[in-house]
């Protein structure tokens, strides 16, 4: 007698289909309100955020360009959508570049000289 099986069995398909469904509306809700776009409210839950701020433009510039891409069939449209909302970040002189990306950024520049194999630096250099 398996009880995972038997879990399975019991669950009908519109719940199961229905699951990843909700999944992907409750990452499209942290998204939103990480973006500014809906806040939190009191009364009714959510609200519309305030739709002058710089952030939610850079927000829905990524969306739309990542949106016309995917209707597009362009491969790698989301890493362009979100290269392009960084970019027009950088434009409007609203990106903040993280403590996190810099040290990712010294890691791949050691990365890429242990890769040289000592042609240049020692390795012991690479290392440290």
């Amino acid at each position: 007698f398996n009880v995972r099986e038997w879990i399975v069995k019991s669950i009908p398909k519109a719940l199961k289909d229905a699951i990843p469904v909700v999944i992907g509306f409750f990452i499209t809700l942290i998204v939103l309100n990480g973006a500014g776009i809906v806040e939190s409210d009191p009364n009714t839950l959510l609200r519309l955020g305030d739709m002058a701020n710089h952030i939610i433009c850079i927000a829905f510039f990524g969306l739309f360009v990542t949106w016309v891409l995917l209707a597009k069939r362009v491969n790698g449209a989301i890493l362009v959508g979100i290269v392009g909302a960084t970019v027009f970040s950088i434009f409007l002189g609203k990106f903040l570049f993280p403590k996190a990306a810099l040290l990712a950024r010294h890691l791949l520049f050691l990365l890429f000289l242990r890769s040289l194999n000592g042609s240049i630096f020692s390795r012991s250099l690479c290392l440290s």
